[in-house]
């Protein structure tokens, strides 16, 4: 089991309990305790806790989903390798890691929240004790997502038995492409959520941002096929060098005769390496089909597509 889920277990608690207690209970009366000490109003605490608790709660669940499917997938990657594929997940289920992974980015985005002082107040009113534990939960989610696109690519390295370019033009790699993409849409939806309202109040500097961070996440989704993507082209190539030279032997063999006849079974040749030769050229070079890479696209730029016109048309019918 991950960090968290093992010590929901040792506290006796289901994985949804505790993954609302520490999305809801914990952010709440931190957030409570820096509204006393800094004087603050405690209505847009209230607030902030639902965001963070659907949030938090999200982010729990999307490690705990990932980590599923990478099980599942390691499962399948050991029907294919001709080697011991049990130990990829190993550093998963890390605590160490996790807390290693906190502790960089804490390390990273701490800082800025001393700009008031150190004093109690000051900290307080910076909310710089929610902010780190929100760094946990963050961390969590980050080391689960990062090293199961790492172990994808892992996977994608080990000598694999791929199927035959007869039975399945990904020669039986397109499970990785599909972990990959829904992966990547654990990363991705958080920030078309967090986009829509940045466009929606014109936040260009913050849109900025938010599309550098989706622009990444394809970037992400790429990464772990490439070593996947080298066994297609590796085994398109070898496919093809063999059926080739038939065929150029066959016209050749053709050319050379004065009054060249294709007889019954000279076309019956060239019937079939036709035949084969197109199936090898249907191979992909890439893991997945047009269908993944639409539904990536629509998951991502779509959103904000529409809302970026949504508000153009706000703008031009209403003139505000």
């Amino acid at each position: 089991m991950l960090w968290l889920e093992r010590a929901y277990s040792r506290l006796g608690l289901p994985f949804w309990l505790g993954a609302v207690i520490t999305s809801l209970a914990i952010p709440f009366a931190l957030e409570e305790l820096d509204s006393y000490l800094a004087n603050l109003d405690l209505v847009p605490t209230v607030v902030n806790s639902v965001i963070i608790l659907v949030l938090f709660f999200y982010l729990q669940w999307g490690a705990r989903f990932a980590c599923r499917k990478m099980e599942r997938l390691q499962e399948y990657a050991g029907s294919l390798a001709s080697e011991d594929v049990s130990k990829v997940l190993k550093s998963l289920y890390s605590g160490r890691a996790v807390l290693v992974t906190w502790l960089l980015v804490a390390v990273i985005l701490l800082p800025t929240s001393f700009e008031g002082g150190v004093s109690l107040t000051a900290i307080a009113k910076a909310h710089v004790v929610p902010a780190t534990y929100s760094y946990l939960i963050f961390a969590f989610f980050l080391w689960v997502y990062g090293y199961s696109m790492l172990s994808i690519y892992r996977m994608g390295k080990l000598p694999l038995n791929l199927k035959s370019f007869a039975e399945d033009k990904t020669l039986g790699l397109k499970p990785f492409g599909a972990a990959s993409l829904r992966l990547t849409a654990l990363y991705e939806v958080p920030l078309v959520l967090l986009t829509i309202p940045d466009v929606a109040d014109n936040r260009l500097v913050v849109v900025a941002q938010d599309v550098s961070l989706m622009l990444l996440g394809l970037a992400l989704f790429l990464l772990p096929l490439l070593s996947l993507r080298n066994k297609l082209v590796h085994v398109k190539t070898r496919e093809l060098g063999w059926i080739s030279p038939l065929y150029v032997r066959i016209v050749q063999k053709m050319k050379s005769e004065n009054n060249p006849q294709i007889d019954e079974k000279l076309a019956r040749d060239l019937g079939v390496i036709d035949k084969i030769q197109r199936d090898i050229h249907q191979i992909r070079t890439w893991p997945f089909d047009a269908g993944i890479i639409a539904r990536l696209l629509s998951l991502t730029i779509l959103p904000v597509t529409l809302t970026v016109l949504a508000r153009l048309l706000i703008i031009i019918t209403l003139h505000v």
